[in-house]
C-alpha cells in the first residue's frame, strides 16, 4: 500500500514503531454486557441486508454508530485490481498534503502495514497521549477538530483490503468496544462482497429490462433490485416506497385466492401495467400458498413502426434509432432498447445526420415528426 493510499485512509492507515511494551490486551479476556451483544445483532442484521456498493460506507456509518459513538467515521477500501475509495461522515476536509508529510508519527501505521496486526487498535495501546499531542500530525490534522481517541483497524489479510476508524475527542474507546469491532471485522468484509453481488445482480438484470424482488405478505419489500423502486414510483405513483403498492397487493391477494376482479381486468399469471408508450409486467414466481412474494419485474418500451422513415433513404436500422431520437432517447438508451452498443449508435446517427443533411437531434426529430405526420395523412386518404 503506498503512502497515499494510507494517507487518504484519514485516522485509519498510521506509521510510527510499534510499542511492544504496549501490546493491545487480549480479546479473550473481555466480556459484553447484554446492551452490546444486542447492539452487535441488530448491527449484523442490518449488516446483511443486500444493499448496492455505491452505498455501502453510508450503510455502515448509518448501523456502526449504534455500537460506537463517535465524532468522524472513516471507510477505506482497496479491492483486487487496486481502485480505491475513502470516504469520511462528517465530511472532513482533510489537508492532504500535512497528512502525507507528517504520515510516519501515526502511532498505527507501523503495527497494520509493516507488521500485519490483525486485531483492531487504538491509539492508546501504543503510546501515551502526552506522546501523541506532541506529534506534528495530531497538531496539524487532528487537534482542530479536538479528535484525541481514535479505535480502528484495517484488513490487510482480506481481499478487498477494507478499514474503518471511528474517532472522538471526550473518552478513549473502551475495551469492551475494541472486542466489538474484532467481531465485526469479518462481517463488514462479507457486507462488502454481498453488496458487490447485488450489484452485479442489478446491472445484469438492468440490461434486460427486468427487476426481481421479494416482499412478505404484509407487502414489506425485503429485497429488491436497483430498477425496482424507480418503476413502482413511475407506474404507480404511490408515497410509500417500503411496500407494495395497493393495486399490486389487490392482484396478488385475488391470484392467492384464485379469484379474478373486474377493477384489475389482469390475468392471474401476470400483471401488467402502462405509462404511455412502456409496459411494466410483473410476474409472481413464488407459489400460491408461500409465505412470501417473489415477483419478477420486465419493463418493455413499445418500439413504434419506424418503417415510414425508411423511405427517407435510411436502412432498418438507421431508421429505428431515427425514431428513439425523435422521442428525446439517449445514444445509451437507444443502445439498450435497440440492444446494441452506444457507440454503434453513434455511428448510426452519424450516418443519418449525413443523408438528411442535418447537425443537430432537434433538426432530425422534426424531419421525423412532419415525415410521419405527411404518411398518416396519406394513408388516411
Amino acid at each position: 500500500m503506498s503512502q497515499n493510499c494510507g494517507g487518504l485512509i484519514l485516522q485509519v492507515g498510521c506509521r510510527t514503531a510499534f510499542n511492544k511494551s504496549k501490546r493491545a490486551p487480549p480479546m479473550a479476556t473481555q466480556r459484553l454486557r447484554q446492551s452490546e451483544i444486542n447492539a452487535l445483532s441488530g448491527v449484523l442484521l442490518e449488516l446483511y441486508c443486500p444493499g448496492p456498493t455505491s452505498d455501502l460506507p453510508q450503510r455502515l456509518f448509518n448501523v456502526l454508530r449504534r455500537c460506537f459513538p463517535f465524532d468522524f467515521f472513516a471507510y477505506h477500501e482497496i479491492v483486487a485490481n487496486h481502485s480505491e475509495r475513502h470516504c469520511m461522515f462528517p465530511e472532513y476536509n482533510l489537508d492532504m498534503h500535512a497528512f502525507e508529510t507528517y504520515l510516519k508519527q501515526h502511532p498505527t501505521w507501523n503495527a497494520f502495514v509493516k507488521q500485519r496486526a490483525k486485531s483492531p487498535l487504538r491509539i492508546s495501546d501504543l503510546v501515551p497521549l502526552g506522546h501523541w499531542h506532541r506529534t506534528d500530525l495530531y497538531n496539524h490534522i487532528f487537534r482542530p477538530r479536538d479528535q484525541n481517541y481514535q479505535l480502528a483497524y484495517v484488513a490487510l489479510d482480506q481481499h478487498p483490503q477494507v478499514g474503518v476508524a471511528f474517532n472522538r475527542s471526550t473518552r478513549d474507546f473502551s475495551d469492551e468496544e475494541r472486542l466489538m469491532l474484532q467481531i465485526l471485522r469479518p462481517h463488514i468484509v462479507q457486507a462488502y462482497r454481498t453488496s458487490t453481488l447485488f450489484s452485479s445482480l442489478s446491472e445484469t438484470m438492468a440490461t434486460q429490462g427486468r427487476g426481481y424482488l421479494i416482499a412478505d405478505q404484509a407487502g414489506h419489500i425485503r429485497f429488491a433490485t436497483d430498477a425496482v423502486f424507480g418503476w413502482l414510483r413511475e407506474y404507480f405513483v404511490e408515497e410509500n416506497g417500503a411496500r407494495l403498492p395497493t393495486l399490486l397487493m389487490d392482484w396478488l391477494k385475488s391470484r392467492r385466492q384464485g379469484l379474478s376482479t373486474d377493477r384489475l381486468a389482469t390475468p392471474l399469471t401476470e400483471f401488467c401495467i402502462e405509462r404511455g408508450e412502456k409496459r411494466l409486467t410483473i410476474q409472481c414466481i413464488s407459489p400460491v400458498e408461500s409465505t412470501e412474494y417473489r415477483l419478477v419485474l420486465t419493463e418493455a418500451v413499445d418500439q413504434g413502426d419506424a418503417s415510414p422513415l425508411e423511405t427517407l433513404g435510411l436502412t432498418k436500422r438507421e431508421a429505428e434509432v431515427l425514431l428513439w431520437v425523435s422521442r428525446g432517447k439517449r445514444n445509451s438508451e437507444i443502445g439498450l432498447i435497440l440492444g446494441t452498443g452506444e457507440r454503434t449508435i453513434y455511428k448510426h446517427l452519424e450516418r443519418v445526420f449525413a443523408k438528411l443533411n442535418v447537425e443537430t437531434r432537434t433538426a432530425a426529430a422534426n424531419i421525423v415528426f412532419e415525415h410521419l405526420r405527411k404518411a398518416a395523412v396519406s394513408k388516411s386518404r
